[in-house]
């Protein structure tokens, strides 16, 4: 990624990222629905709604095992730890990933015989059903707990991982729902459209984006509400930046916000007119001084 200053505008600094393309992956057969980074940012996973998982290295975009296969769609994926992963399916269910150290025979290429064993890594996944809907997010605090979400439901689960194995699935109770609400006759359904752990406001913090009911950091633990910042956007993405205490939201209809949650209010606004943008086109950034 590049980033070129311009002169500076209405008090900001102005500033045009540009994204170079390092690899491309390959190999679908349907949408890719989702992807992330693992803790040590040294592999990608991949869940796409041909029901496949794959893993990539970052640092020369090749596979590094075999994908995992499933007859459902996946919809949504997270890191549990470097080597562990979490897929949500598009029936509710939910399959920790793991890798595991298998012998296959190698055949001689001149005798056509077994002439050694080899040992090579493959994914094993093991199912838990979760949700009556489609899993669409899924947090991780490492291997800790995890945070998933269907519409309008949100579970809070753990497990222990035994000879590399998960046992003891544990689910919680879901969260809270906040009320339907009524905006000019239109009936707005609660619908998640983010999930985030948020420990700059406490070891149990779950910070939440509803489409169109704000955003709740809740409490884990004991199911409370900690804050409430009912904004007036429609949120149909979110990102949270811990250390700022920073949310970044994709307004569903300008663009982009960024508000700082310590002070309850718009700390940046990042707006463009998304219709507008073109294969190619580079989208300002504006900065304060």
């Amino acid at each position: 990624m590049q980033a070129t200053p311009h002169a500076p505008m209405l008090g900001h600094s102005v500033m045009t990222l540009q994204l170079n393309h390092i690899f491309r992956l390959t190999g679908y057969q349907d949408t890719v629905y989702a992807l992330a980074f693992s803790p040590d940012g040294s592999k990608l996973a991949s869940a796409s709604l041909d029901g496949a998982i794959r893993v990539w290295s970052t640092t020369t975009g090749r596979p590094l095992v075999e994908p995992l296969r499933r007859p459902y769609p996946l919809t949504s994926i997270a890191w549990w730890d470097d080597n562990t992963m979490l897929a949500g399916m598009n029936e509710g269910g939910l399959l920790v990933i793991t890798t595991k150290n298998v012998r296959s025979s190698y055949l001689h290429p001149i005798f056509i015989s077994p002439a050694r064993c080899v040992r090579q890594k493959v994914l094993s996944a093991h199912f838990f059903p979760l949700h009556s809907y489609p899993i669409e997010y899924i947090t991780s605090q490492l291997s800790r707990r995890l945070a998933t979400a269907a519409k309008l439901e949100i579970l809070i689960s753990s497990f222990e991982k035994k000879t590399g194995l998960p046992k003891e699935f544990k689910v919680n109770p879901p969260l809270s729902t906040p009320p339907v609400q009524v905006v000019m006759g239109e009936v707005r359904d609660v619908v998640v459209s983010g999930l985030h752990w948020a420990p700059a406001f406490g070891d149990d913090a779950l910070l939440v984006t509803y489409q169109s009911h704000g955003i709740i950091i809740w409490d884990a633990e004991t199911a409370s509400t900690i804050r409430l910042y009912p904004i007036p956007s429609l949120i149909a993405a979110s990102s949270f930046l811990n250390e700022h205490k920073l949310l970044a939201i994709s307004n569903h209809t300008t663009g982009f916000n960024i508000y700082n949650l310590d002070f309850s209010g718009r700390a940046r606004n990042l707006e463009f007119d998304i219709g507008d943008m073109q294969r190619g086109d580079t989208c300002p950034i504006f900065a304060r001084r």
